[in-house]
């Protein structure tokens, strides 16, 4: 079982003297926490994902399917573990720079520990932004499959998160909901909903008219769902099963009647 990190030592935050070689053993220890968790949690989601896809959709003998799997495994892995690493070393060197931080350190201002609260905290949010810039354009800027899922899975992390947090900043109560808003114009007592048809409407409207630039996972799956392709008039209820359930009730000749309005 995965421990937490032990925190800044006490003597450390409140100015007591603290030596360089202190301050840059903690440092060095939360990069390589972060290496170690990017690289077991990268694994972790993206072994039996890809195992489950090359099984069921992949193309190839079973050697290389395997080897498709272990390629995008250690892709997932070594790319967030690699974004851990950068994201820390920016994030601690902006600190040590006194960047977005009011908290002194006895060595020069160093990054909060966690539950800090004060101004120091408030300017956190902009460090975080730049590192996690800096990191995202480094590591991932390559357009490769692994790369479009985990930036997409970000996306709409991120956009439903940025519609809650200005959702709950809001002052005055939407009407019918919960959470605070300002601007009744903007709100929704259930913004799910909209959400969902908003995704799903573009969606399909690029799928029929424009598909060739959807991702080709999703392409793939949706002409498997929503192709009519193989459904013409001369099409029978055989094609919805198996050829073996064709075989078995040939000799009755109901699965073979062709469609008819």
């Amino acid at each position: 079982m995965l421990q937490a990190i032990p925190a800044i030592p006490t003597e450390i935050v409140h100015n007591s003297p603290a030596t360089v070689a202190t301050i840059l053993r903690v440092v060095a220890l939360r990069v390589c926490w972060g290496f170690r968790n990017g690289a077991i949690y990268g694994v972790k989601v993206r072994a039996p994902h890809a195992l489950i896809n090359q099984m069921l959709w992949g193309s190839g003998s079973l050697f290389e399917r395997c080897r498709a799997v272990i390629t995008l495994t250690i892709m997932h892995g070594r790319n967030l573990a690699a974004y851990a690493v950068l994201y820390k070393c920016v994030f601690n060197a902006l600190a040590a720079t006194g960047f977005g931080s009011r908290l002194q350190w006895t060595a020069g201002p160093l990054p909060l520990p966690e539950g800090a609260s004060g101004a120091a905290q408030r300017h956190a949010p902009l460090r975080a932004a730049i590192a996690g810039a800096i990191g995202g354009y480094v590591v991932f800027n390559k357009d490769t499959t692994v790369n479009q899922q985990i930036i997409l899975y970000l996306f709409s992390r991120a956009c439903i998160g940025a519609a809650k947090t200005w959702t709950a900043r809001r002052s005055e109560p939407c009407k019918g909901g919960t959470s605070p808003c300002r601007g009744r114009a903007f709100c929704h007592p259930r913004p799910w909903p909209l959400f969902a048809a908003a995704c799903w409407a573009a969606t399909m409207a690029l799928w029929e008219f424009d598909k060739q630039h959807l991702q080709t996972g999703l392409v793939r799956s949706m002409d498997f769902i929503y192709s009519d392709g193989h459904v013409g008039d001369s099409a029978s209820w055989g094609a919805l099963f198996p050829t073996w359930v064709n075989t078995l009730t040939g000799k009755i000749g109901c699965l073979n009647a062709p469609l008819t309005l």
